[in-house]
């Protein structure tokens, strides 16, 4: 008997598990093809099915040490690829004014530029 799925692996692929307050998502992302951040955060966005003009700040979670790491800009998108094992863990927190809101319910100050 065969498996349903009948998929080849491709190292290329990266699957990914986003969390947005209390919603999952799944999706793959081909690492060779997805090069820039801004791409990236705008699939995540259509995945959540946030409005495109949402500040968002992504994050994911290292594997190697737990710790939780930014997204934000292509070195970064790069690195993430990288550390998948095979699996990369994202949050998605949405900014509002001055503070960052995360799913856990607290305020954290956003740092402005200087």
């Amino acid at each position: 008997m065969s498996h349903p799925y009948n998929s080849v692996y491709d190292p290329n692929v990266v699957e990914v598990k986003s969390k947005f307050e209390s919603e999952f998502r799944r999706l793959n992302v081909n690492r060779t093809k997805m090069t820039h951040y801004e791409d990236f955060q705008s699939l995540v966005k259509e995945c959540h099915r946030l409005p495109i003009q949402m500040t968002v700040t992504i994050s994911y979670t290292d594997p190697r040490n737990g710790d939780l790491l930014p997204i934000n800009n292509d070195d970064n998108l790069q690195r993430a690829f990288t550390t998948a094992m095979p699996l990369l863990k994202l949050f998605i927190y949405r900014e509002q004014g001055r503070c960052k809101i995360c799913s856990f319910k607290t305020l954290m100050p956003v740092e402005q530029p200087t």
